[in-house]
């Protein structure tokens, strides 16, 4: 017996979810009422052209082996499509359903932030506040309480940390984000624990004061709220079908396979979309990848899916979901000079584009692939390109790297999903603190953006303190079906008691530009605005590596 996703979505509540895959044979997965919903195989490579646009539909897990051979988790009906593309694969033993929360055990030292389990989603926001309660008297840090709420309600919140932290000043951005994907736990582990790191290190740790003293470090542990709570609150902490056992929730409650929810709570009711979130909210979601929701080629089939029981389903058209528009709005008002953004696994380092063909690269590829083998020392992820793993459209990496230049990566955290907390996070945290630490230091090197200098003056020549000054561009974002995405940047900062500012950006051309895929070599200036509305405007065009000083400007 076989059946696909769409019967399991049109049957689940008729109680389809109680049919469960098992491994038949070597090479061969098939539904049977006694063995777990998921299954992880290996596929052995090199497969054709044909046949990797194929395995771009399944759910990788990220993970390359030596040979070029990859992991995916077969959901049901992916069995019968690997037979029908002639793609080989062999059943694997890996438990996928092991209870995530039970191994307390620790080898190393205690680690920043470190707990005896996985976060919630209440214990993020409990955790920055807290941060703040201490941190914030110093100066060093401010709660963020994103505009956007998510489908649920719920409120997304992040961090600014930096010495003066409320002084508008122009210091690089660094920007961390975790949890697009809610069952990859790690992912929020990793830049909730930055966060402490930072602040209880300041003034005690050197590389920790220098980034603090030199950056502004914004910092956003958990992107889908929603999502997470699917996954995190399961009753039991095993595989979900985020995309087929879900009318009523009837098949899930027999299955109890939630933990592996992947995407948000998109459903075909909207319940509860004005609010009361619990854990068991809209029964019929289907679920959006927020990280194939961002307009930068969005819309491409070979990079995402246009069908809602899509691991990868887009939804249908950019930004349609209200918490990307966070990530948008942060990305366009404070411009970051680098990113990293957090998921799991396979142990790499995914840099843009993740488009085809693979031999258009970023202009910027040279640098971000050198900080990423600095970065190696510390973690061991390989830094690659991402189309070389599979193709992927409308990522967030990949949009934040075109709009606003962004030195951007995705870690892949891991060897799972979600592993024992304890005989994970602890010593993934304490391997990627160096590699954390070193892309903060590249990102503030002056070497690696553009520095824009100058005093404004009143008509006597004096200087006019805390004056406002305005990183602005209005652009188009081109997504894969030939629609252009408005979009505008408007960065504020103050000059100082001296009428002083120096401002530092990414560089003015965004990279995809210089492209002839895109129509180029193109270049594009950054508009610097002074003061009120109607005050003077001054192009700057330059790249990475340059201080343009404006000198004097009359306001």
């Amino acid at each position: 017996m076989s059946i696909t996703r769409r019967e399991l979505l049109k049957a689940g509540a008729l109680g389809v979810g109680a049919g469960l895959l098992a491994a038949a044979a070597p090479g061969r997965v098939s539904i049977a009422p006694s063995a777990p919903a998921l299954h992880l195989v290996r596929v052995p490579g090199p497969v054709s052209g044909r046949q990797a646009a194929m395995l771009a539909t399944l759910d990788d897990t990220h993970r390359i082996l030596v040979g070029g051979g990859r992991e995916f988790l077969l959901w049901p009906g992916d069995a019968d499509a690997l037979d029908a593309a002639g793609i080989a694969y062999d059943a694997l033993d890996a438990d996928v359903l092991r209870d995530a929360r039970r191994d307390p055990g620790r080898s190393i030292a205690p680690q920043p932030g470190e707990r005896d389990e996985y976060r919630i989603v209440d214990d993020y926001r409990t955790d920055l506040v807290a941060l703040v309660e201490q941190f914030g008297p110093e100066g060093l840090a401010r709660l963020i309480e994103l505009p956007t709420p998510s489908l649920v309600g719920r409120t997304l919140w992040g961090i600014e940390i930096a010495e003066d932290v409320d002084r508008q000043d122009g210091r690089p951005v660094l920007y961390m984000d975790g949890l697009h994907h809610a069952r990859e736990w790690p992912a929020g582990e990793m830049p909730i624990m930055w966060a402490h790191d930072l602040l209880e290190g300041h003034g005690t740790d050197p590389d920790m004061t220098h980034i603090v003293r030199n950056a502004r470090t914004i910092i956003v542990p958990c992107v889908n709220p929603d999502g997470f709570v699917r996954s995190r609150m399961s009753p039991v902490q095993v595989d979900s079908s985020n995309d087929v056992f879900n009318a009523g929730q009837l098949a899930l409650g027999i299955s109890g396979q939630e933990s592996y929810w992947r995407k948000n709570l998109r459903s075909f009711s909207g319940v509860n979309v004005d609010g009361g979130a619990t854990d068991r909210d809209n029964p019929d979601a289907y679920g959006i990848d927020l990280n194939r929701n961002y307009p930068f080629l969005w819309g491409d089939n070979a990079g995402s899916s246009n069908l809602q029981v899509g691991q990868t389903y887009r939804g249908t058209a950019p930004y349609s979901e209200p918490v990307t528009h966070n990530v948008r709005d942060l990305f366009l008002a404070h411009t970051p000079i680098a990113a990293i953004t957090h998921h799991t696994y396979g142990e790499i380092m995914l840099i843009p584009w993740g488009r085809n063909p693979a031999v258009v690269r970023s202009p910027d590829w040279d640098l971000m692939f050198e900080i990423g083998e600095e970065m190696q020392a510390s973690n061991g992820y390989g830094p690659q390109q991402a189309f070389s793993l599979y193709a992927t459209s409308g990522t967030s990496r990949d949009w934040g790297h075109a709009a606003t230049s962004t030195i951007i990566y995705t870690f892949e955290h891991g060897t799972e999903f979600h592993g024992p907390y304890g005989s994970t996070i602890p010593q993934m945290y304490s391997d990627n603190r160096g590699a954390f630490i070193t892309w903060s230091h590249r990102a503030i090197d002056p070497a690696s953006h553009l520095v824009i200098t100058g005093r404004i003056v009143d008509g006597a020549g004096n200087p006019v303190p805390d004056a406002e000054v305005a990183l602005t561009k209005s652009f188009e974002t081109p997504t894969a079906q030939g629609t252009l995405v408005p979009e505008s940047v408007t960065k504020v900062v103050r000059a100082g008691a001296d009428g002083r500012f120096e401002l530092h950006a990414p560089p003015s051309t965004r990279p995809h530009l210089a492209e002839a895929v895109f129509g180029g070599p193109k270049t594009e200036p950054w508009l610097v605005a002074f003061g009120p509305a109607g005050l003077p405007t001054v192009p700057v065009e330059a790249g990475r590596g340059e201080v343009v000083d404006l000198d004097d400007v009359t306001i």
